[in-house]
């Protein structure tokens, strides 16, 4: 249903349990629904309520949960009793209800009683946001383009040398006896590859002036040997050691490469889909980017408020810079799961049992559940992707 559509006729299930006099689509892909309650179905949930208050009412004289329920309802007073029996109705028949007017419903809905009388029926009103209709772009197209530009995978002498200066600087800098020689070659020989020592001696550079400027230059870098390789992982001497940093440089770029035209992908679908996103979705994005903000400050060995304060910045206002980046992740995501859809696109489900179980046994206090959805989205996207870099 498009949002300018509108039903006016009365629709009522199968039991009479509840009566829908409008279903409209509204604006931020929400709708509102508007029906009715008999109070024969709210009068089914008073002795339900009651027995709540009966269990929880404390009146001198007599013991909890012993109060007669006559001394119960005097208590709690008729009105309140009757709006509780009207959200226990409501909270019933609400699941019926989006599946009957098939609504596709995302977060806690927007309930409002916009008419309760004793012996007439309720009246309400439901706003609640739904998942959103995707226009795609032509997708393939898209694909194809990104995976038909050349990506350079070469790696010359000058890459080489940079990457073995580095590494030898790394060995001189951590020669510290409490790290694992292997343990530091096989991270290091990571670092190196992926270009993230460069910008960590930037960084150092930035805070500490005196760090890289007379003690790297002047001091002589280690030499390496057959025995020292051998000592810091699985190297036979120089000679191995330096054809497995290549063949890391390579990979590096290959992936490199790879990252880029998935890249262009996504961008190309953020740029050309059409979706109007519910709100809930973007302040859901916004607090995973928030939280991830959090992380990052910590490791780094910052608090928020620290932050906060350095900054002079409240937290909404970190949270409202974060909104364009949200919106675009939140587009990037409802279009692949479109494109997942059309394609018949599945995840490996042994794949995602082993990943779910592969971070429980790490994260012993993550929910099974939220952790299945996570991962599931995950190796989705995956292979969405893969599908995408495949297309002929």
């Amino acid at each position: 249903m498009t949002m300018t559509e509108k039903r006016t006729d009365k629709k009522t299930d199968s039991q009479k349990s509840y009566t829908i006099t409008s279903n409209e689509a509204k604006e931020h892909s929400t709708v509102e629904i508007k029906g009715e309650i008999p109070f024969s179905v709210l009068n089914g949930f008073r002795d339900l309520v009651l027995t709540g208050y009966k269990s929880t009412v404390e009146i001198d004289g007599f013991r909890k949960g012993k109060v007669p329920e006559d001394m119960v309802i005097k208590h709690v007073g008729e009105d309140i009793i009757l709006e509780k029996m009207a959200e226990e109705a409501l909270q019933a028949v609400y699941p019926a209800i989006l599946a009957g007017e098939k609504i596709d419903a995302i977060g806690q809905p927007e309930i409002v009683m916009t008419k309760l009388e004793k012996d007439n029926p309720l009246e309400f009103k439901i706003i609640t946001a739904i998942v959103p209709e995707v226009e795609l772009p032509d997708y393939k197209a898209i694909a194809k383009k990104a995976m038909a530009e050349k990506v350079e995978v070469e790696v010359t002498d000058a890459d080489f040398t940079t990457s073995m200066e580095q590494f030898q600087r790394m060995l001189q800098s951590q020669n510290s006896p409490e790290v694992n020689p292997s343990i530091k070659a096989s991270t290091e020989l990571s670092r190196t590859s992926s270009g993230q020592e460069k910008k960590d001696d930037k960084k150092k550079g930035e805070d500490n002036p005196s760090a890289s400027s007379g003690q790297e230059k002047d001091e002589p870098l280690p030499e390496l040997t057959d025995k020292f390789v051998k000592k810091m992982g699985d190297f036979t001497d120089v000679a191995d050691f330096k054809v497995k940093l290549r063949e890391s440089l390579v990979k590096e770029k290959e992936l490199q490469g790879k990252e880029s035209k998935r890249l262009a992908i996504a961008e190309g679908l953020i740029k050309d889909a059409k979706v109007e996103i519910p709100k809930i979705l973007i302040k859901s994005e916004q607090g995973k980017m928030f939280g991830q903000f959090k992380d990052r400050l910590t490791q780094s060995g910052m608090e928020l408020q620290m932050y906060l304060d350095q900054t002079k910045k409240t937290e909404e206002e970190i949270r409202d810079e974060m909104e364009p980046e949200s919106i675009r992740r939140v587009t990037f995501n409802l279009a692949l799961a479109e494109i997942a859809m059309k394609e018949n696109v599945t995840a490996d489900k042994d794949a995602i049992e082993k990943e779910v179980e592969n971070i429980l046994a790490h994260h012993k206090d993550a929910q099974r559940e939220h952790v299945q959805m996570y991962v599931e989205d995950i190796l989705l996207n995956e292979a969405v992707f893969k599908f995408l870099e495949e297309v002929k």
